[in-house]
C-alpha cells in the first residue's frame, strides 16, 4: 500500500483524524501537514476505514471500505463499499451493498443494494 508516497504493508487500515493504524500499529506520515491524502493499494486488503482522503485506488480485492470522504476505485471484488461523500467505481462484483450520500456509483454485479442520494448509478444487472 502507498499513502502519499510512503509504502506500508498490512491488511486492516484505519485512518481517523489524520492518524493511521495498520493492523493495530500506529503509522506516522513523514509530512504531517499534508492536506491531500491519496491511498494506493496493490493487492488484497481486508478492511479499510478512512475518515478523509482525496482518492482511494485498490488494484485487488477488498472485504469492506468505509470512507467519510474521498473517491473510491476498486479493480477487483468487494463485500461492501460505503462513502459519505465521493464517487465509487468498482470494476468487479460486490457481494453486499454500495452506499454513498453524495457521489456517482459505477459498478458491475451487486448482490445487495446500490444507493446514492445525490448522484448517478451505472451498474450491470
Amino acid at each position: 500500500m502507498n499513502i502519499n508516497g510512503r509504502t506500508i504493508t498490512g491488511n486492516n487500515i484505519v485512518m481517523v483524524g489524520g492518524k493511521i493504524t495498520v493492523d493495530g500499529k500506529r503509522i506516522d506520515l513523514e509530512n504531517k501537514d499534508e492536506k491531500i491524502i491519496n491511498i494506493e493499494i496493490q493487492g488484497d486488503v481486508n478492511n479499510l476505514e478512512i475518515d478523509y482522503c482525496k482518492n482511494i485506488n485498490i488494484v485487488g480485492n477488498v472485504n469492506s471500505i468505509d470512507s467519510a470522504s474521498g473517491n473510491i476505485k476498486v479493480s477487483g471484488v468487494s463485500e461492501s463499499v460505503k462513502s459519505t461523500s465521493g464517487d465509487i467505481d468498482v470494476n468487479g462484483d460486490v457481494g453486499g451493498d454500495i452506499n454513498t450520500k453524495s457521489g456517482d456509483v459505477e459498478c458491475k454485479n451487486v448482490k445487495g443494494k446500490v444507493k446514492t442520494i445525490s448522484g448517478d448509478v451505472t451498474h450491470e444487472r
